[in-house]
């Protein structure tokens, strides 16, 4: 079986990465400008899928190819802190996707609902889906960009940029440990663009991006 230990860079704490960095610090940073330019070209177009876990597994793919030799690959490890830190067992990750996207087909992708209830039904879907952790890392961006994918399914436009990384991670943490998701439906309604026409398909989504407003990208620093 696999330890976690055997995902990291000997002595240090940090995951084994293609770019070869030793530095939580530096890797974060890697990780944020590699994502943004994968999440740009989601935002420009959208991976063509049915919303079940390959769905799921190919949008974690896209987002940490560059940095991640596991990236698209369901989480084969436990969570050391999972008293704190909930998420399925490894031998039952496949499973519980399964299920919440058998739940969420039954519900014909949420095509139809007005948009009341479409925050209210994908607020539930997002919370049962963080409640697994299906990957080792990098949940909250996949779980954002689906969410984003399945609005587009109701002519919904979704822009998570106007929303911090720590108040989709607070409100995600939450609904691990099982809190209410009244929470997290208020900022997908915050995220909702009421101007799609102005924003859909604009090559600015990169500058708008948290980590990209205002500066270019220089990837040879690592």
């Amino acid at each position: 079986m696999i330890d976690m230990d055997d995902l990291k860079v000997p002595g240090t704490d940090v995951f084994k990465n293609k770019v070869g960095i030793t530095d939580a610090q530096t890797l974060a940073a890697a990780e944020a400008d590699f994502s943004a330019i994968r999440l740009t070209e989601l935002h420009l177009k959208p991976l063509v899928g049915a919303f079940t876990t390959e769905h799921l597994q190919r949008i974690h793919n896209h987002i940490f190819q560059d940095i991640y030799e596991w990236a698209g690959k369901l989480r084969e490890v436990d969570l050391p802190d999972r008293l704190t830190r909930p998420g399925a067992p490894p031998w039952e990750i496949e499973k519980a996707l399964n299920r919440v996207f058998d739940r969420l087909s039954s519900e014909n992708h949420l095509k139809g609902y007005d948009l009341d209830e479409w925050t209210e039904r994908s607020g539930y879907y997002l919370a049962e889906l963080a409640q697994i952790q299906p990957f080792l890392a990098g949940n909250e961006l996949v779980l954002q960009e689906f969410t984003r994918e399945l609005a587009q399914e109701n002519d919904i436009w979704l822009q998570w940029d106007g929303i911090t990384k720590e108040q989709i991670t607070d409100e995600l943490h939450s609904a691990m440990q099982g809190s209410r998701t009244a929470n997290l439906r208020r900022l997908i309604m915050l995220a909702v663009d009421s101007e799609p026409i102005k924003h859909h398909h604009t090559r600015d989504v990169l500058r708008n991006t948290e980590r990209g407003r205002g500066r270019e990208f220089d990837f040879t620093k690592y």
